[in-house]
């Protein structure tokens, strides 16, 4: 009975101990080396590439347990080298604060505050606590919302407080230096009582609360653009090859499609690639090839007139002879289809399944497309797709994972020679559909800022590196989205006073 008992006993508390690591209520288990602390609202997927990357040397703190609890199946097993699909959670690697409690020290209770969590920096006396802020929003990869959905500057601001308190009071050091990042949306408007708007960077500037701000937004488009300039690029030299005529060796505008639902990221995004040369058009824009009584003529004329100077010069004899306009229009059709393609959707499951199901039915050139998600599951879902049909051939593959304990400059290291690699293999690669995940883009940026401040970097000089190499987009992505707000309620001002009209109301 004893031996019942005491076995019963065990098991009581072994089921208590899983319980807590799935409510977020256990510190991590003792090591050394350095912990990432990361708050994360509700959610951040930037927080799942991470923990595959870097493995329990990052510890997020979320809101809503219920809503990461996945992360515990798919790292225990990971880090297990097991593929059960119901394991028991082994580890925590997550830290639960209700929402709007990050004041309270109550929150903090068993925080982890020992020597173990600080980073060392230039040499052995150089310790650097990192605390890492997400505040992007979920299904939004362009940060194109105006305000920040999940967690806000002030909770942000008051968790950091208490971290940093806890290891001076509980822990007991007092020989270390904070490095504070905040990842988020940099033109996020804010108001006061009086009136006066002011951006989350001028609240960093004026209160000092974060050390270093990442735009959440400028380093995506980056990469977008760069993608933008190869595949037209592309396209540019296959179409000298056959112009011979003084009028085909004219600068012509590089055409490039945007597929998506979001009316606010499609003018968004067409007004800034205009600034760069390039013209945005909706798929659906082939009808416009086609004249009847519902076509604009003048939008008809200028796409016609646009795609038929892009035709080669063997194509032109050949429309020349046929003189059918019902040819040239196919031709046309089949050009304009046939041109570079973004493909983004208002959720990353709703764009992962248009591509697929676009891929399938073989309704794109892969050569020629580009997707843009934000979470590690479409990547996944992407990549299984890709392996499955012949003919399509992803650009790059994602590096999810990495020894756990690996010290985190040999995994920029390793992870920097295996990308120029692969980069270097993409260019030799003839076709191949491009992904373009901002979680793993923001990963990146956050990765290379921590390694600039453990080499002794201080906080100045790491934003003002990363805002020279962003800015450029930056402020030109500002310009754009401050154009297209105000076309949106310019229309939607037209839109409410007709239907006011006498006569134009629905019954």
């Amino acid at each position: 009975a004893q031996l019942f008992r005491a076995g019963h006993i065990s098991m009581n508390a072994i089921h208590e101990y899983e319980e807590r690591i799935r409510l977020g209520q256990e510190p991590p288990l003792p090591f050394t080396g350095g912990l990432v602390i990361r708050l994360c609202g509700r959610d951040s997927h930037v927080s799942e590439v991470s923990l595959r990357r870097m493995g329990r040397r990052i510890f997020p703190v979320v809101e809503d347990p219920e809503r990461v609890q996945h992360w515990l199946w798919k790292n225990n097993n990971h880090n297990n080298g097991t593929t059960q699909q119901h394991q028991r959670p082994s580890a925590p690697i997550y830290w639960c604060v209700s929402r709007g409690q990050y004041h309270s020290s109550y929150s903090w209770r068993n925080f982890p505050s020992h020597e173990g969590c600080l980073w060392e920096g230039i040499n052995a006396t150089d310790k650097i606590l990192i605390l890492e802020a997400d505040a992007t929003n979920g299904d939004d990869p362009l940060s194109i919302g105006e305000a920040s959905l999940d967690l806000t500057y002030e909770n942000a601001a008051q968790g950091f407080r208490r971290i940093v308190e806890r290891f001076r009071d509980e822990g007991g050091h007092t020989s270390f230096r904070t490095l504070k990042i905040y990842l988020g949306n940099s033109l996020e408007t804010k108001r006061t009582g009086g009136g006066h708007a002011y951006t989350i960077r001028q609240q960093i500037e004026n209160t000092k609360e974060f050390d270093v701000l990442v735009d959440s937004r400028a380093p995506v488009l980056h990469k977008i653009l760069d993608w933008c300039q190869r595949s037209t690029l592309t396209r540019r030299r296959a179409t000298s090859r056959h112009s011979t005529t003084t009028s085909s060796n004219k600068k012509r505008k590089q055409l490039l499609l945007f597929q998506t639902k979001s009316r606010a990221y499609f003018l968004n995004l067409r007004a800034l690639l205009r600034e760069y040369g390039f013209e945005i058009y909706d798929p659906m824009d082939a009808r416009y090839l086609v004249e009847d009584e519902e076509t604009p003529p003048e939008e008809c004329t200028a796409l016609r007139r646009t795609l038929v100077d892009m035709l080669s010069e063997e194509e032109s004899k050949i429309v020349e002879c046929e003189n059918v306009n019902m040819e040239l229009n196919e031709r046309l059709r089949k050009k304009f289809l046939n041109l570079p393609r973004i493909v983004h959707s208002e959720t990353t499951a709703e764009t992962v399944t248009a591509v697929e199901s676009m891929i399938l039915k073989g309704d794109i050139n892969a050569r020629n497309t580009a997707v843009i998600v934000d979470s590690e599951e479409g990547v996944a879902s992407l990549e299984n797709t890709l392996r499955q049909s012949s003919g399509f051939v992803q650009q790059r593959k994602h590096h999810w994972t990495a020894a756990s304990w690996m010290d985190e400059t040999e995994l920029d290291v390793e992870l920097h020679h295996q990308t120029a690699e692969e980069e270097e293999k993409a260019r030799e690669t003839t076709s191949g559909l491009e992904i373009i995940c901002s979680s793993s883009i923001h990963d990146d940026v956050l990765r290379q800022v921590r390694l600039w401040a453990r080499m002794g970097f201080t906080a100045e000089e790491i934003q003002y590196e990363v805002d020279a190499q962003f800015e450029p987009v930056l402020h030109q992505s500002r310009a754009c989205q401050t154009e297209v707000v105000q076309a949106i309620e310019l229309s939607t001002k037209e839109d409410v006073a007709q239907e006011s009209l006498p006569g134009t109301q629905k019954v």
